[in-house]
């Protein structure tokens, strides 16, 4: 393929594509961890390892770029 974006391994892939300042990244979940994809610069960042729960995104409005999550306690 040429000149994509973004592409995930797998079609059930977990992920929402949220614009920042004019930038637009994609957030996916990926081996348990929350990762953004800043499709200027190609760069990948994990957000969120370790957490609780599954990652959860606002299915009523598409544009908000809040992630829903739990952790685990630390004592």
């Amino acid at each position: 393929m040429k000149d994509y974006y973004f592409r995930l391994p797998t079609n059930t892939a977990n992920y929402r594509f949220v614009e920042v300042d004019g930038t637009v990244y994609c957030l996916y979940e990926e081996d348990s961890a929350l990762k953004s994809y800043n499709t200027k610069t190609g760069k990948t960042t994990v957000l969120v390892s370790g957490a609780k729960s599954s990652f959860y995104f606002d299915t009523k409005d598409m544009s908000n770029a809040n992630v829903y999550y739990t952790m685990s306690v630390v004592y």
